[in-house]
């Protein structure tokens, strides 16, 4: 597993990604409409939309907040702001104990736990903390308009996802995927390109051959 690690560092060190500051969270994870919503509910301040993306060390800051004044949450709120405990519990408690690494720890118990957040491989020491995880979705989209005929597409993408800090210092997030139409035809990706920025600007997406 060592030899596995230095090769995932000298790949990600080729990498243009890599930037030498705190780990950061993509701009389109989910913590950040929470957080938005939190800040319009007067939960935390000095939140700023405007300034993504925080790092996770922020992001578990605030999280620490919230829950600190978890008795002015909705049900609602309250589920969400448990999954994205579980989902930054290292950030929080700097602990793998609350996570579940496939290729390094396996338990049974935990894949089916809801208070463990799962890995294909996780690992942390005084050096570096490293986190691989695989990505996927589906998505059915209908498509009705007085300016187009109407028409559907399915997609489905799988990917892979590499996220951690060296030395505490420096950060690193790769996230490679692929996707595929399931369902519906080339005029089918036009209409859904028109609505989707991502789709238009993936040149594989409008080939005849994707």
């Amino acid at each position: 597993m060592k030899s596995f690690l230095l090769f995932i560092l000298l790949l990600l060190s080729s990498l243009s990604q890599i930037q030498a500051q705190a780990e950061l969270v993509p701009v389109n994870h989910r913590v950040y409409s929470f957080l938005k919503q939190m800040e319009l509910k007067g939960v935390i301040g000095n939140y700023n939309s405007a300034n993504l993306p925080l790092s996770r060390e922020d992001v578990a800051s605030f999280l620490i907040t919230i829950h600190d004044k978890e008795a002015g949450l909705n049900p609602t709120e309250r589920k969400i702001l448990d999954d994205l405990y579980v989902e930054f519990s290292y950030d929080l408690t700097k602990s793998l104990d609350n996570s579940f690494s496939l290729f390094d720890s396996f338990r049974i118990n935990k894949i089916f736990s809801d208070s463990s957040y799962k890995y294909l491989y996780a690992s942390s020491d005084k050096t570096l903390s490293l986190f691989l995880d695989g990505t996927g979705s589906l998505s059915y989209r209908d498509f009705n308009s007085e300016s187009y005929p109407k028409t559907s597409i399915g997609l489905g993408e799988l990917g892979l996802r590499v996220r951690g800090t060296l030395y505490d210092n420096l950060g690193f997030y790769l996230h490679i995927s692929n996707g595929e139409q399931l369902s519906g035809d080339y005029y089918s990706r036009v209409v859904a390109g028109s609505y989707d920025p991502h789709l238009i600007s993936n040149v594989k997406f409008l080939s005849e051959k994707y």
